[in-house]
């Protein structure tokens, strides 16, 4: 039995709630046109829209870092092999990051959308999502201590030093 009336109270129901921004909308979107990684709304999917990292793309930068010392909390990249540069050993553990989290499928050794937003989901905020607090990056075999400052830009901490994770430069060592 179709019940048009209701359906259509339904559908009235939700453009009002909508419109009235009762209902989650999609949250500000990271821009990768300004040159960092970024983020706003809830700290849990700031990463689904950055831009690539591979050895042909921001390879060499403070971006590319971050991502370095994700891999070394995962156990699949050495510290000492932290440097900016999306090399050999870099792209080789983020095909095995890619294996443990995404699957075959997507184990390309590029960090693009799916491997972003992904890692993600790794995030844990200790201040219930205050900007500028700190959250960590929690792999299997470590912490990486990671925030989004009042502009949006993710920082990161790369040997005691804070630095602004940027796909145009390199600063880490």
């Amino acid at each position: 039995m179709r019940r048009p009336v209701l359906r259509s109270t339904l559908v009235a129901a939700v453009a009002a709630a909508s419109a009235l921004g009762v209902l989650g909308t999609t949250p500000a979107s990271a821009n990768t046109t300004d040159g960092y990684v970024s983020g706003g709304g809830d700290f849990t999917n700031d990463w689904d829209d950055e831009g690539v990292l591979s050895v042909n793309s921001y390879g060499s930068s403070n971006a590319t870092c971050m991502w370095q010392l994700i891999l070394v909390a995962e156990g699949l990249l050495a510290s000492e092999q932290i440097d900016g540069e999306f090399e050999v050993a870099t792209y080789q553990a983020t095909k095995e990051w890619q294996m443990r989290y995404l699957g075959a499928d997507y184990a390309n050794g590029i960090v693009g959308q799916e491997t972003f937003g992904r890692a993600d989901d790794n995030l844990v905020n200790s201040t219930f999502g205050k900007t500028g607090a700190p959250y960590w990056y929690e792999g299997e075999q470590g912490v990486v201590r990671v925030w989004r400052g009042n502009d949006g830009r993710y920082h990161f901490s790369d040997a005691g030093i804070d630095r602004i994770a940027g796909y145009d430069y390199r600063t880490c060592s």
